[in-house]
């Protein structure tokens, strides 16, 4: 929309007489009734903003300006490649920023057949080929992302109008993305739209279609409380409604959202893809941010509970997997947890409640988002589920036995996870909330030498050194910094996050002189260093910095 200039003139006109009734308020009554009443009486065409259009050069300006202002965009270079050591696998990490002006949080992934897509939390899609994004042109994802801008004074922020997540179903070649629509200032639906495309081309063969909305929702409701995962399989769609802090009346009693059949939240819903008839699967979820089928065609959840009892649930229909009742994490700052609406109230649950148990409870939270079926990777990993989080930055490599989770095990990745996807020719692809994509394989030199650390762990003589130090990533967990490629290193200069102050404070690099000179007395190289005084022969330093320099 581009003002006319007879409009421009009835909003100037109205500006003027505003300033003039102001100006004649002023002398009547206190300042702060005036500014009440002239509040109350430009409110409507405060919504519009049509002055601040027309100076700021028109609508497109106005929304490109405001979605720069609001967005936070990390530009940042790609990390270096770096290899991940895992109990049963080396793994090969590339990094690659992703187009320029792409916003942190949110967005998602998808595979079309080999083809590598991504979308942004606003709703651009892109194809990822031989290092390039391709803007796709599919046409504006009809969100009413642009009406919420010019309508709305809510702010655009990680839990507000974001496209969540992006499906492919090979045999109607549709792509289906969840995503939360404008409705009006005041309220907002989770929505799912389907378009056809080339699967060759990736053009847009028609229009986007609408396949689902959920029930309405304030604005400020954190776009439905997350949820918003789609999977597809066997000529069926399945989605996650997150839960939302509503509550409805039933018999006279205040039921939580996420317990009553007829809400669309805290749900998990099944969509015929020819019939477009809908199917209730679960309900009691709290905010379901990942979908996957196992080998057997078992459906698993991954969900984030409150602080702590983020779950991976395996669901059959008929399952309540019990929220806000039933969770193994507590009320945030709290020993428990009650069950309370939005208004603080208790819900009173239900006599003899029964509820389905998790497959498996992360406690403390680690903030589950996507998971993932891995098959075609590497035989020691084929089988297993991957799933990420955004709290704990890592991956969780997950071994499923007979209905339950038999080994959890975290892998580091020092970025919060948004999604995960498996495509032919890319290995395992990870998406990251700071814009970034990475890229998973097997470094097959380390697996074919079947020496975990390039066989430094088998070095008796340095046996005392790796009581705490590692040759791996440090990471949060880390006793002490990594002794890999220590040799030039800056001093302190380890993504270990726990040096000391005076180490903090060292310049310089890591020679071998240094080296010798440290293990034989750290605090003649650092004084006010943690590094306890080895008691180290002359010719244990020669060993152990012939071996960390090699």
């Amino acid at each position: 929309m581009i003002i006319e200039s007879k409009k421009r003139k009835l909003y100037v006109v109205g500006a003027i007489c505003a300033v003039a009734l102001l100006s004649t308020c002023v002398v009547v009554f206190k300042p702060s009734s005036v500014i009440s009443f002239v509040r109350t009486a430009l409110q409507p065409i405060l919504a519009l903003k049509p002055i601040i259009i027309w100076r700021a050069g028109g609508e497109e300006a106005y929304l490109a300006k405001t979605l720069a202002r609001q967005l936070s965009v990390n530009n940042s270079e790609a990390p270096p490649t770096r290899v991940i050591e895992t109990s049963r696998l080396p793994i090969r990490t590339q990094y690659v920023s992703l187009p320029k002006g792409f916003p942190e949080g949110a967005g998602a992934l998808a595979a079309l057949d080999d083809k590598l897509l991504v979308m942004s939390r606003t709703g651009i899609f892109y194809q990822y080929q031989s290092g390039n994004f391709l803007q796709l042109d599919w046409g504006k994802l009809p969100n009413g992302l642009n009406e919420y801008i010019l309508r709305s004074n809510a702010q655009l922020n990680s839990d507000t109008m974001r496209a969540i997540s992006l499906a492919y179903d090979q045999a109607s070649q549709r792509i289906f993305v969840g995503y939360t629509k404008y409705v009006n200032p005041k309220t907002n639906r989770f929505a799912i739209s389907s378009l056809e495309v080339d699967p060759r081309t990736l053009k847009g063969k028609a229009n986007w279609k609408t396949e689902y909305e959920s029930d309405l929702f304030d604005t400020m409701e954190m776009s439905h409380g997350g949820g918003g995962r789609l999977i597809v399989r066997n000529g069926a769609l399945y989605f996650s409604v997150g839960y939302a802090d509503t509550s409805i009346k039933i018999n006279g009693k205040i039921v939580p959202a996420s317990q009553n059949p007829n809400s669309s939240f805290g749900k998990i819903f099944k969509l015929n893809i020819k019939s477009r008839q809908i199917e209730l699967i679960s309900i009691g979820h709290r905010n379901v941010q990942g979908m996957a089928f196992t080998r057997t065609g078992e459906l698993l959840s991954a969900e984030h509970g409150p602080q702590g009892g983020d779950e991976i649930n395996l669901v059959v229909k008929g399952s309540n997997f019990g929220w806000p009742y039933r969770t193994y994490g507590t009320d945030y700052g709290s020993y428990t947890h009650v069950p309370g609406g939005a208004s603080g109230a208790p819900w009173e649950v239900p006599t003899a409640f029964k509820s389905d148990e998790p497959m498996y409870a992360f406690v403390p939270s680690v903030a589950l988002s996507p998971i993932q079926l891995i098959e075609g990777f590497h035989a020691e990993w084929d089988g297993d589920m991957l799933a990420g989080s955004l709290k704990a930055q890592s991956l969780f490599r997950l071994v499923v036995r007979s209905g339950r989770v038999v080994v959890s095990e975290p892998i580091w990745m020092g970025h919060r996870i948004r999604d995960i996807v498996l495509v032919p020719g890319y290995g395992i692809v990870l998406l990251m909330d700071d814009s970034l994509l990475a890229f998973l394989s097997v470094e097959e030199t380390l697996l074919r030498a079947n020496k975990k650390n390039a066989g430094y762990n088998f070095e008796l003589k340095i046996q005392r050194c790796l009581v705490c130090h590692h040759f791996e990533h440090s990471t949060p967990a880390s006793l002490a910094p990594s002794l890999a490629n220590v040799l030039g290193r800056k001093m302190g200069g380890d993504t270990f996050d726990k040096y000391s102050e005076a180490m903090k404070k060292t310049s310089g690099v890591w020679s071998k002189d240094r080296l010798s000179a440290y293990l034989a007395n750290p605090q003649s190289v650092v004084p006010g260093t943690t590094m306890p005084t080895l008691g180290l022969s002359a010719e244990e330093v020669n060993d152990i910095v012939a071996i960390l320099t090699r």
